[in-house]
């Protein structure tokens, strides 16, 4: 038996069996036990450590829209250059009357969108919607349009106008279609309405308006109205507005 080798014999006694023992491993039991017993204290811990916040929406919430904002990061549609498509987004927001739009797309074969925007103030517009191609004149809806706010706000204008049912008298109404050709001054901003009231249009009124922005509102008035009423049994020269200007010989109405 060498040096380091120790035997183990019955007549070994317990001092000398313990001493022996001293540094080995537990038993297997012990061992079992202390094993058991560290777990334990690791899920109480892990049990009485903070958990992280819980991000998920309460029951209630789900499946719930979130609130728009109060203001859109999205851009209006384009005002120059415009498509049909740009007339199907611009009518989401400006939401002109169906008959209108009918109309449009009935009449209207080309890609032009029918759309003219006229600058009224910072953020403010009047926007001009052809409606009706029509035989020899177009008709138009206007709308007030305010981009100050998000998404922009439009509304559709009444504009008064002046016609005659019987040829002789003259009455004002108010009215949203307005059928003539619109010409836009814009160092005035001021717009004016050719109404032909034949289709050789040598008769008719021509009207100015001007448009007021106030507060949240647009105003249209009347500035100056001329006509050629009744219309002439003999035909004259097709009338003309050059540059927004009343044709030759037409007499103010008063308003």
């Amino acid at each position: 038996m060498t040096s380091t080798e120790v035997m183990i014999t019955r007549d070994d006694t317990p001092q000398q069996r313990l001493a022996r023992g001293r540094g080995r491993q537990p038993p297997a039991r012990l061992r079992s036990g202390l094993l058991l017993f560290a777990l334990a204290a690791v899920g109480v811990s892990a049990c009485t450590a903070p958990r992280p916040e819980h991000t998920d929406p309460p029951p209630a919430e789900r499946g719930k829209a979130k609130p728009a904002s109060a203001k859109s990061d999205v851009a209006p549609p384009l005002k120059t250059t415009l498509s049909r498509t740009d007339r199907e987004r611009w009518r989401q927001i400006a939401a002109w009357p169906e008959e209108c739009e009918s109309a449009f797309q009935a009449s209207v074969a080309s890609s032009d969108a029918g759309l003219v925007f006229h600058e009224l103030a910072d953020g403010r517009f009047l926007l001009q919607v052809l409606c009706a191609a029509g035989a020899y004149q177009p008709s138009h809806v206007f709308l007030s349009l305010d981009e100050r706010a998000a998404p922009p706000v439009a509304a559709l204008l009444k504009l008064p106008i002046y016609q005659s049912e019987d040829g002789r008298s003259i009455a004002r109404t108010m009215e949203a279609e307005i059928f003539g050709e619109p010409t836009w001054l814009p160092d005035s901003r001021e717009l004016t309405i050719l109404s032909l009231a034949r289709q050789t249009g040598d008769c008719g009124v021509w009207t100015k308006y001007r448009f007021t922005a106030q507060d949240d509102a647009v105003r249209p008035a009347v500035v100056e109205a001329r006509a050629l009423l009744p219309c002439p049994a003999r035909l004259r020269d097709r009338a003309v507005s050059i540059q927004g200007q009343p044709p030759n010989g037409w007499k103010p109405i008063r308003h």
